[in-house]
C-alpha cells in the first residue's frame, strides 16, 4: 500500500506542468525567507512650533561570516550591493520598508542626504521569527583633505545682493522663483535652468522645512555652479556642449 501511495505521488509530480513546478519551487524558496519590517526614525527634530526633519534613508547589506564584528570600510560598500533599502531620501520623521531576507547576518546603515549632517536616530524592527540584534558602532574616517571653497566673485556678489533686495522675503530668504532668476542671470543662456531643476536644487539643501535658501546658501550654491561650469568647459575638449564617456570620466576625477 505504501508503494502504491509513493507511485501516486511520483505520478502527481510527473503530471505537474512546467508552470506548476516553477510555482511550487518559488513557494519553497519563499518559505525559507524571513519577513521583516524596518523603520528608521529621527529623534529630537521638533523645535518649538516647527519641525526640521533631515532627508534620511537606510540601506541593508548582507555581511559574510568573515566580515562580522569588523569595521566595514569604504571597500565593503564599494564591492557589495544593498539587499534592501527604504527608497528615496525623505524629509519626514520616519522611513520604513518591508523586506524578505534569506537567513543570515545583516547590517542596517542609516544615512542623511547631505554629508556630515548631525542627527540622532533609532531603528525599529518587526519580524515574524526570532532574531538577534546588536549595534556595530565605529568611527568613519575620510582620506580626503579639507579644502577652502573658492571665494565668490565681486560680480556674482553684486548679482546676489540685487536679487535679495528685489526678491527676498521678510526672512531674507529666496524662494524657487528668486533662485531661478538669479542663476539664469549669471550663467550663459544655453545653460539656463528650468523651474523644476531649481526646485530640486533647493530640496538638496538644508532648508529647515521652508523650501527657501538663505543668503549664505545662495552664495555657496553659485560658487559650486561656477566650479562645475569651469570643470565642464575644461574637459569638453571638442567644445560640443556635451561630454563623451571618456571626457566625463576625466572630469569626475578632477
Amino acid at each position: 500500500d505504501q508503494q502504491d501511495d509513493d507511485d501516486k505521488l511520483d505520478d502527481g509530480d510527473q503530471m505537474m506542468t512546467a508552470e506548476e513546478k516553477k510555482k511550487a519551487q518559488k513557494q519553497k524558496q519563499k518559505a525559507k525567507h524571513c519577513t521583516v519590517l524596518v523603520e528608521l526614525l529621527q529623534k529630537n527634530r521638533r523645535q518649538k512650533d516647527k519641525t526640521n526633519f533631515l532627508y534620511v534613508a537606510f540601506h541593508v547589506y548582507k555581511v559574510s561570516p568573515e566580515m562580522q564584528g569588523t569595521c566595514l570600510d569604504r571597500n565593503f560598500f564599494m564591492t557589495n550591493r544593498p539587499v534592501g533599502r527604504s527608497g528615496t531620501y525623505k524629509a519626514q520623521r520616519g522611513v520604513w520598508r518591508k523586506l524578505r531576507l534569506d537567513p543570515g547576518n545583516y547590517i542596517i546603515v542609516g544615512s542623511t542626504y547631505r554629508p556630515n549632517a548631525p542627527g540622532e536616530f533609532f531603528i525599529r524592527i518587526f519580524s515574524k521569527t526570532s532574531n538577534t540584534l546588536g549595534v556595530q558602532d565605529f568611527s568613519c574616517s575620510s582620506g580626503y583633505l579639507p579644502v577652502m571653497a573658492t571665494p565668490i566673485s565681486p560680480e556674482d556678489q553684486t548679482s546676489i545682493e540685487k536679487t535679495f533686495v528685489d526678491k527676498a522675503g521678510p526672512d531674507d530668504r529666496l524662494d524657487v522663483n528668486g533662485i531661478m532668476k538669479l542663476l539664469n542671470s549669471v550663467i550663459e543662456k544655453d545653460y539656463h535652468l528650468p523651474l523644476e531643476t531649481c526646485r530640486q536644487i533647493i530640496f538638496g539643501e538644508d532648508t529647515e522645512g521652508r523650501s527657501t535658501l538663505s543668503r549664505e546658501q545662495v552664495e555657496n550654491l553659485l560658487t559650486d555652479l561656477r566650479t562645475l561650469q569651469s570643470i565642464f568647459n575644461q574637459f569638453d575638449e571638442d567644445s560640443s556642449g556635451t561630454m563623451s564617456p571618456f571626457e566625463l570620466s576625466l572630469a569626475l576625477e578632477a
